[in-house]
């Protein structure tokens, strides 16, 4: 019981706190292979794919904390 309700605050806490993204890396901002028009617009579209990456890895997260809760639960 005790490993339950270890697992449902986990649980509870992915629901209600920020998920952060990890940086990239210098990624295609020092590539050669890019121009420095095409490095903007990369820059750019990464910018305005942020807050969907954000929630989408925020649900990821519950959906992870929710099965091994449902796992303890139910061994």
């Amino acid at each position: 019981m005790l490993i339950g309700t270890g697992v449902y605050v986990g649980a509870a806490l992915a629901v209600f706190r920020k998920i952060p993204l990890h940086p990239g890396g210098s990624s295609f901002e020092h590539s050669p292979n890019f121009s420095e028009d095409a490095k903007l617009r990369l820059t750019q579209h990464y910018s305005r794919m942020t807050g969907t990456l954000l929630f989408w890895k925020k649900q990821a997260e519950t959906y992870r904390r929710m099965h091994y809760y449902t796992i303890c639960w139910t061994i």
